[in-house]
């Protein structure tokens, strides 16, 4: 399953960028969202900023996938941002549901627009289980997208 968000800050684009690849933010939002456990580390180069963000999130987990997702889950999420100074800044995604089958990857453009940021998110979700695979990937995608609406809300109000 795959979902594009766009969401349109007014912040400058270098600002939102700067939070996105800020450990301590990112750590103060997540743990904001809900989540526990978090660690985040950053490596910065010349070229591009890889971030790895090891986090536990609670997942309102319907009964059918009670077995394969747990309510509290280890989410391991590494990105790698490239771009210059006022944009376009690009990210790769990867995010893995420990124990659980599924694939979750993604991208991210920040662009300068109109005075302030958009931002496109495009997240596609996959799951190998034969029968309820598709029903998981479903779950997981509208899931994932309720996070990315609350993470660009909470960047609105704290960048």
């Amino acid at each position: 399953m795959k979902h594009t968000h766009t969401h349109i800050y007014e912040h400058h684009i270098d600002n939102i960028y700067n939070s996105c690849v800020n450990k301590g933010f990112i750590e103060t939002k997540m743990a904001a969202l809900g989540a526990r456990h978090i660690e985040v580390t950053l490596e910065e180069k010349t070229d591009c900023v890889t971030i790895e963000i090891n986090r536990e999130i609670p997942i309102d987990v319907p009964g059918m996938f009670k077995s394969i997702i747990k309510p509290w889950s280890k989410l391991i999420q590494k990105e790698v941002w490239k771009g210059v100074r006022g944009g376009p800044y690009y990210c790769q995604i990867s995010i893995e549901v420990q124990n659980a089958p599924l694939d979750i990857r993604g991208t991210m453009k920040l662009m300068a627009h109109e005075g302030g940021t958009a931002v496109v998110s495009i997240t596609e979700v996959n799951c190998t289980l034969p029968f309820i695979g598709k029903a998981l990937s479903n779950f997981i995608g509208e899931t994932s997208k309720k996070a990315i609406e609350q993470e660009f809300a909470y960047i609105d109000e704290y960048v």
